[in-house]
């Protein structure tokens, strides 16, 4: 896991959706498990919540910061390593999930290598249910809009996925820190004076737990997808989705579950 994922996994307590899923996402996730008795969900990550799912759970990460977020049960398992080595964790699944997992990889060549390895692993009536932000694609006047809505909230969960849709390159490549230059400079982008800037960029970086000029530093890159990229994507591996709601909270129509079959 790169710096800005453990970023991500020291302050996660502090996120709420868009960033995080909540109990509608698991209900939605649910009708994805095979109708099986006891059946085996594998996590990309360490998503708390995604405990609900099942009896049988393993988390998988590389990171042992995120790990630490898992509260264990009886039959939870946590494996700490690389989502392109554990094809065996793969193919003992009855469904993989992830919330934001293709996300946090850091460029489009390797998400591509973690769905042809998900085909190759997972037995046939499986599922992949996978939760992707997505470039919202909102008319400039539109993101001002929403975007100061959600600085005066103090919903910095949405801030970030907003901005996410503005830095993004068109292929999905991402630098993280430019979210963060992009507040810092915030009154060079939308119509705010100077005091009113600083004052949204204030709140944002003390909710963040960085510096601005920390979070500048930072050298993760990720992947964030056009919706019209993601399906290419996904089409040119030979396997078929469904977009799925992953519930009713602000830019839930940006973090779909891509339901895919095996």
């Amino acid at each position: 896991m790169t710096e800005a994922w453990r970023v991500l996994a020291r302050n996660y307590a502090k996120f709420s959706p868009p960033l995080t899923p909540n109990d509608e996402t698991v209900v939605t996730l649910r009708t994805c498990l095979p109708l099986v008795d006891d059946p085996h969900v594998v996590v990309l990550g360490a998503t708390p919540l995604f405990g609900k799912l099942a009896h049988r759970v393993t988390f998988i990460d590389a990171a042992a910061d995120a790990l630490s977020l898992v509260e264990l049960a009886s039959d939870h398992r946590i494996v700490n390593a690389n989502w392109l080595t554990a094809a065996e964790e793969y193919g003992r699944a009855d469904l993989v999930v992830g919330d934001g997992a293709v996300n946090a990889l850091d460029r489009v060549e390797t998400v591509t290598e973690l769905l042809q390895l998900l085909k190759r692993s997972m037995r046939p009536g499986t599922r992949a249910a996978l939760r992707t932000f997505l470039q919202h694609g909102m008319p400039a006047d539109e993101f001002e809009r929403r975007l100061l809505t959600a600085f005066e909230s103090n919903s910095f969960s949405e801030v970030r996925l907003l901005l996410y849709g503005v830095v993004a390159e068109p292929d999905g490549a991402t630098t993280i820190a430019d979210i963060d230059r992009f507040i810092a400079e915030l009154s060079d982008h939308v119509a705010l004076d100077a005091e009113a800037a600083a004052g949204y960029a204030e709140k944002y970086f003390d909710w963040r737990g960085l510096t601005a000029t920390a979070a500048a530093r930072i050298t993760s890159t990720g992947y964030f997808p056009t919706r019209e990229g993601f399906a290419r994507l996904i089409d040119s591996i030979g396997l078929r989705a469904q977009t799925l709601s992953a519930g009713t909270f602000p830019l839930a129509e940006c973090s779909p579950i891509y339901s895919i079959e095996f």
